[in-house]
């Protein structure tokens, strides 16, 4: 019988230059736990937490934007369990 447990943590900015200008700061923990009891069974489960930050500008001169914030750059704070 085996225990692993693994961690991990990834950082990704994203700059995005559309009819709007937005830049996005994710920061991304994980943990892991797995144990493989048998030869033919493995246990398996997870924990991963989003922390975006974003910072959105419209430029003044586009009447293309009406100001609303689209939903892949707004500030989220996401939880995944597996």
């Amino acid at each position: 019988m085996k225990l692993y447990l693994s961690a991990g943590y990834t950082y990704i900015a994203t700059n995005r230059n559309l009819d709007i200008s937005a830049d996005t700061k994710d920061n991304i923990y994980s943990i892991d736990l797995r144990w493989k009891g048998t030869e033919f069974m493995t246990v398996r489960t997870g924990y991963e937490r989003l922390d975006r930050n974003s910072n959105f500008h419209v430029p003044a001169d586009n009447p293309n934007v009406d100001g609303a914030r689209n939903f892949d750059l707004a500030d989220k704070r996401a939880i995944v369990s597996n």
